[in-house]
């Protein structure tokens, strides 16, 4: 009697991908990295600093970056991992009450590193983002967990948990001002911060100004 065929072992579903970062935690940069520096997508607006060459691309401005910039989520750009010129990571630092700031980054600079940046950097209103509920400051690299996204899909529905109260109030006087921050962003699961730009930078995210 011949042996029935093995069947395939059913997999555990994963923790969709994340890898803890193993090297130093996540800072910020200066202006080379705001998202008004890239977007939105125009031949007025360069790809610098180590990725130059995406602007030998004729296709990479309308088919990637257009479509990132318009992303309703929240992104930035810099170079967080080990991905290439273009590719996108997404990125998650826990906070104090267990949930998660999240953010996806664009590599526009020091590709490929193979997994050993010395200093993994997004721009200074993302790392703003990340550092809330952390308990720690601006200037403080922060640990964090890691992975590879499309830069053109918009979040997955794993992408960022939401812990909200029965009854939320609306808007950057009554939600932000509150905490002592001044830009309200209602899509967002932790939606107030305040942005080293002030009204400009709170506008990139689509956001409410208060200060």
């Amino acid at each position: 009697t011949p042996a029935p065929t093995p069947q395939p072992t059913p997999q555990p579903f994963d923790d969709g991908g994340w890898q803890m970062w193993e090297g130093s935690g996540i800072t910020y940069h200066g202006p080379a990295y705001d998202v008004a520096t890239y977007c939105p997508a125009s031949p007025s607006k360069p790809i610098g600093n180590a990725c130059w060459r995406l602007d030998n691309d004729p296709n990479f401005k309308t088919d990637v970056l257009a479509p990132y910039c318009s992303r309703n989520d929240l992104i930035a750009f810099g170079h967080p991992t080990a991905v290439e010129c273009g590719e996108c990571t997404e990125i998650r630092v826990q906070r104090l009450d267990g949930g998660y700031n999240q953010i996806v980054v664009m590599t526009t600079d020091n590709p490929g590193s193979g997994g050993t940046t010395s200093s993994p950097e997004l721009s200074t209103a993302g790392k703003e983002h990340l550092t809330q509920g952390t308990g720690k400051q601006l200037g403080d690299r922060l640990p964090f967990e890691w992975r590879k996204v499309e830069c053109t899909a918009q979040g997955s529905e794993t992408s960022q948990p939401t812990f909200q109260p029965t009854t939320q109030p609306n808007g950057c006087e009554s939600v932000c001002q509150a905490q002592g921050e001044t830009c309200y962003v209602p899509a967002w699961a932790s939606p107030c911060f305040t942005p080293a730009g002030g009204k400009a930078d709170c506008d990139t995210f689509a956001g409410e100004f208060c200060g």
